[in-house]
């Protein structure tokens, strides 16, 4: 594993996207953002071509032969990990996830209310 090319997760990345974005992911990729979701390799390279063309300054085209060269190796370490979740202390394994501002347990949205 390689060390990640961008400080930026593709999480990031993707929900920073402007319409301008779009449009040039459109025009290289020929699909919207959107649907390249549904290609994930793909969907991979059209974030790491808005963060060459953000972060290096490279011109769409450019940009788009970078990310269309990267192996799939380099390309799944392109990104740095989303924040992993924290860690459960064995001792005490109850967390405050699920609990209102006073500590209470709460319900779903989703579930109806037990009380």
């Amino acid at each position: 594993m390689t060390e990640p090319q961008t400080e930026y997760t593709a999480t990031e990345i993707f929900e920073d996207l402007s319409g301008f974005d779009e449009i040039a992911i459109r025009q290289k990729f020929g699909e919207d953002v959107t649907k390249l979701r549904k290609q994930p390799f793909m969907f991979m390279r059209s974030l790491a071509f808005i963060d060459q063309r953000r972060r290096l300054g490279l011109n769409d085209k450019n940009a788009y032969e970078a990310v269309m060269r990267m192996p799939v190796s380099e390309l799944q370490d392109y990104f740095p990990d989303d924040d992993e979740p924290d860690e459960i202390d064995p001792d005490e394994p109850v967390t405050d996830k699920g609990k209102d501002e006073s500590g209470r347990e709460t319900t779903p949205d989703f579930l109806p209310d037990s009380a």
